[in-house]
């Protein structure tokens, strides 16, 4: 496989065969490597630890969504981040918001302009900086991504950002619109039988995501999108907690949306070995 640049939490990385050609065969899923790669990889061994809150970084050490979270991942005793997803995939007491199916067909030039955005950046987008791809790449990749069944587009409609600037200026008053690149590829078959050491249950990942910011009439990115706002999304998902919003990242922290400086990190989990 060719080397790829990774999109990973507001950096770049340079990353060649990763995975099988069969696994990234196109560009959704390798832009999701490095959100994969924390999921995806075979279990290698670890020294035994615990799953736990960080609570020098946790503004919400003690949120119950936070606690309830750090029970469920002390079933695994390794350092498996993959287990981190599943959980949070897996436990009843999250639920999706009520994200809307697009038709993928008619949103076509949509997820071709998401794909490059989650690729080249704001700067690379809108022509301030060379691009590392033609956009003919990315139109030959959306339609890829638009072929498989195991592919979905989400549309959520939800003013949840109070700024996009961590407080600097207020956002929009418009709401929010999120829209989410799914993928259900078979990883639920492929680690069925896949534990960490001391587990009670399997690790079973059922999807990946990628999340953006889109326009009110989904013609592209929202054009208030800033690049700090657009990488500290990319990774994440929303999940509903008794009715109270928030945004989970595959990095392993939990935040939560907040009217006046966009999100607070609530909790971060680590793994702390030996323990």
């Amino acid at each position: 496989m060719s080397e790829v640049l990774f999109l990973m939490q507001g950096r770049t990385i340079c990353g060649a065969n990763l995975l099988s050609q069969k696994i990234w065969g196109n560009i959704f899923v390798r832009i999701l490597a490095s959100l994969l790669l924390l999921m995806s990889q075979l279990t290698v061994a670890h020294a035994a630890g615990r799953w736990a809150i960080d609570p020098e970084r946790s503004l919400g050490a003690n949120d119950e969504l936070c606690l309830k979270l750090e029970h469920s991942l002390s079933e695994y005793k390794r350092s498996d981040e993959r287990a981190y997803w599943a959980t949070v995939q897996s436990v009843p007491y999250l639920r999706d918001p009520p994200w809307e199916e697009l038709d993928a067909e008619r949103h076509k030039d949509l997820v071709f302009k998401l794909l490059k955005l989650s690729v080249e950046g704001l700067d690379g987008f809108y022509g301030k900086a060379s691009q590392r791809n033609a956009d003919d790449f990315y139109k030959r990749e959306a339609s890829i991504f638009l072929s498989s069944k195991k592919n979905k587009v989400y549309v959520l409609r939800k003013k949840l950002l109070g700024s996009y600037d961590f407080g600097e200026h207020p956002a929009p008053d418009r709401g929010q619109v999120f829209v989410q690149l799914r993928n259900y590829e078979d990883y639920a078959e492929e680690h069925k039988d896949t534990r960490s050491s001391g587990a009670k249950r399997p690790i079973i990942q059922k999807w990946s995501a990628l999340t953006f910011l889109a326009s009110d009439d989904l013609s592209g990115p929202d054009p208030d999108l800033n690049i700090g706002l657009l990488n500290n999304l990319l990774r994440t998902t929303i999940f509903m907690y008794k009715d109270r919003p928030y945004i989970i990242s595959a990095d392993q922290y939990i935040a939560v949306p907040d009217r006046k400086v966009g999100f607070l990190t609530y909790c971060v989990f680590n793994f702390f070995k030996g323990e």
